[in-house]
Order: C-alpha cells, then sequence, then structure tokens
C-alpha cells in the first residue's frame, strides 16, 4: 500500500507522464530491481491505485444501501464517501490520470471498471425514484452530473485552504440532494 499512496502523491505532484520508475524507487529508499520485483511497469501502479479506489467506492455504495433506508440517504452516504476518497491522493491521481496512455487491454479494464462506479451511483438514485425519496427523469443522467461536479471538485480546489473542502462538501451535497429530492 505505501507504494501505490507514495506513487499517487508523487504522479499528482510531477504527472504521471514526469514520474519515473527511478523517482519512485527512490522515493521508497529502495533499488529499481527491488520495485520491479513488486510490480512491472508504472501502469501497472497507476491500475493498482484505480483497482483500491474502485474497491473502496464499491464497498460505499453496498454500505450506503445496506446502511441507510431511502434512496436520498443512501446518495447522501455514497456522495461523502466519493467526496472523502476523491480528496486523498489515491483519489485524486485516479481522477487527474484520466488522459494517460494505457495498453488497449487496459483500457477495456478500466472502462469496464469505472462502468461498475456508475453503475453503483445509478441504482442508487434509482433505488431514491422508486421509494420515492428522489426524483428524476435519468437516473444515468443524474449520475453523470453528480460525477462531473464532484470529480471537477480534485481540479479546481486549492489544497491550501483545506478546511474549506469540508463546507463545499457540504455545498454540493445540500445542492445534489436538494435538486432531487422530491417534494410533495
Amino acid at each position: 500500500m505505501l507504494l501505490l499512496e507514495t506513487a499517487a502523491k508523487m504522479f499528482n505532484e510531477r504527472g504521471y507522464e514526469n514520474t519515473s520508475l527511478t523517482d519512485l524507487a527512490d522515493a521508497l529508499g529502495i533499488t529499481k530491481p527491488s520495485l520491479y520485483y513488486y510490480v512491472r511497469n508504472k501502469e501497472a501502479i497507476f491500475l493498482g491505485i484505480f483497482e483500491i479506489t474502485r474497491s473502496a467506492l464499491l464497498q460505499a455504495a453496498d454500505e450506503a444501501r445496506l446502511n441507510h433506508s431511502t434512496g436520498l440517504n443512501q446518495l447522501k452516504a455514497f456522495m461523502t464517501t466519493y467526496m472523502d476518497l476523491t480528496s486523498s491522493d489515491l483519489g485524486k491521481c485516479v481522477i487527474r490520470m484520466n488522459s494517460i496512455v494505457l495498453s488497449n487491454e487496459n483500457i477495456q479494464a478500466l472502462k469496464e471498471m469505472k462502468q461498475e462506479i456508475d453503475a453503483a451511483l445509478v441504482g442508487i438514485i434509482r433505488n431514491g425514484v422508486q421509494d420515492g425519496t428522489l426524483s428524476t427523469l435519468s437516473p444515468k443522467i443524474a449520475a453523470s452530473a453528480i460525477f462531473g461536479a464532484m470529480n471537477w471538485l480534485v481540479f479546481w480546489h486549492n489544497e491550501d485552504k483545506r478546511s474549506d473542502l469540508n463546507m463545499i462538501k457540504e455545498i454540493y451535497l445540500e445542492t445534489f440532494l436538494k435538486g432531487l429530492e422530491k417534494t410533495p
């Protein structure tokens, strides 16, 4: 995990293309051959970061569905966890590295993993529409709007103002939850 966390931090600070495996080995205090014992290449590191993030998000969606009785509360729980995760180095890395060049095989795997996360949020929104706590003409479009807003936070939020992040998360929650909440 230390390897992936260190790599995510370096990818965020320097960029994926500007971070070499030598840089990563130096930051970890190991030799480059030792690093190759654990990973094949930089692409495998990024995929490992993405897999950890994907697993955490799918677990968050499952927990939201199990621990909250309404779609509205499920959505709030999932969005809160999503924003917490994507404000970490691992989450930021996944969001920021959308444009890296991957092999065709890994592009397809990444696409399928993203579809799982999309489906989880769409499912939560559908739950809310079915139980009458949310209202939308299209759960898929609502999910895309929510992901777009939450993902963009990684690009414009100034990390030096970390205390503002909690306020921003609350505003996002209020905006989306009130916007989707079904009113009598």
